[in-house]
């Protein structure tokens, strides 16, 4: 089984349709929405799926999720023309600028128009930081998917690597997520919390396998990938590497100050 979807199986979901997408409710009302044509849309339901079989096993509740829902073509097109546009503009003028008449005018529409697909700013960012998680969560899965051979260590890399190429390629939409906290409703901050919480245990579970005797450590090896994960995103924001090599060789260092992290914490027992 692919590790996103192992490791998402671990997580509750509930949730039905909203729009041309598919809206997954967690727990309470955590909330996200993926949207895409065929394939990204089949891959994340699988996932959601595995999330609402969980929470049925583990009896935290209902376990519903909707059906695979292909948007129409021009729809989902203009849905992600005013995604991109809406990213871009909350990068270059804050967040705090960011309208959906803002939008509008930089695309050169009418406010109208948009609100047509998105009603306010905490719809396009709510949108925009759950894509780009789900994104970033099935790259980062792949590539521990495809470095399982060389054992934790490696994998580790190899996310760490997908992560900072994934985040300077959505560079707009990965510094819309970072600073998305103050604008996002707590619903959808809680889904959203839910999303990195799979990135962390991703990152944890590989820093156990590679420091077997942090296993008895627990807050030592969650606080480590939380360290991480922020090491990794800031890297992101502001050094920008450039260049595959360059990137492979910051993850690299970055992974390996976790790991010697790791001993430290041993070491001070």
């Amino acid at each position: 089984m692919p590790e996103t979807e192992r490791l998402a199986a671990t997580h509750g979901a509930h949730g039905g349709t909203q729009g041309d997408g598919i809206r997954i409710n967690a727990g309470g009302g955590d909330a996200g929405r993926v949207r895409g044509m065929d394939g990204m849309a089949v891959r994340a339901n699988g996932i959601n799926r595995k999330l609402a079989a969980r929470r049925v096993a583990e009896g935290r509740g209902p376990g519903r999720v909707s059906p695979v829902y292909t948007p129409d073509p021009g729809t989902w097109m203009k849905r992600r023309e005013i995604l991109g546009a809406a990213a871009r503009l909350a990068d270059e003028e804050g967040i705090w600028r960011l309208s959906v008449r803002a939008v509008a005018k930089s695309m050169h529409l009418v406010g109208p128009t948009l609100s047509y697909y998105f009603p306010n700013r905490e719809a396009m960012v709510a949108e925009i930081v759950t894509e780009h998680l789900y994104t970033l969560t099935q790259r980062v899965g792949d590539a521990i998917d495809g470095a399982a051979e060389g054992g934790p260590a490696a994998e580790l890399e190899a996310f760490a690597t997908a992560f900072l190429t994934l985040a300077l390629t959505e560079r707009h939409e990965h510094r819309l997520m970072i600073r998305s906290g103050d604008v996002l409703p707590a619903r959808d901050r809680r889904g959203v919390g839910l999303r990195w919480a799979i990135l962390r245990e991703l990152v944890e579970e590989r820093l156990v396998g590679a420091v077997p005797a942090l296993a008895d450590r627990s807050e030592a090896a969650r606080a480590l990938a939380m360290g991480l994960l922020s090491a990794l995103s800031g890297a992101a924001l502001w050094d920008q590497p450039g260049g595959e090599t360059a990137v492979r060789d910051l993850a690299a260092v970055l992974v390996g100050a976790a790991l010697a992290g790791a001993a430290g914490q041993l070491a001070a027992v």
